[in-house]
């Protein structure tokens, strides 16, 4: 197999494709603490969760898109920080 050229222009080796696919297989995946399940979560903790549809103006969308992608961290666990500060 032939290097790949992601979209941001990295190349992705073969040896890098082994490596990604060994830490998948081992659940062992930086920034990614604990076991890993495909799929969305059905709890958060002990308890099964439920959806909750939360309307954003643009503004806002974008504010919470960014937060996401510069923390790493999904959308929905920003707003479940922020709704546990707001009630702390």
């Amino acid at each position: 197999m032939s290097d790949v050229i992601a979209s941001d222009g990295t190349v992705v080796t073969r040896q890098m494709l082994d490596d990604w696919s060994e830490q998948s297989e081992t659940g062992n995946l930086p920034g990614r603490p604990g076991p890993i399940r495909p799929g969305r979560p059905l709890g958060i903790g002990d308890e099964v969760a439920t959806p909750v549809t939360v309307r954003l103006d643009a503004a806002r969308r974008r504010k919470l898109e960014q937060l996401a992608k510069t923390s790493q961290v999904s959308k929905a666990q920003i707003m479940r920080d922020l709704l546990d500060r707001a009630a702390a």
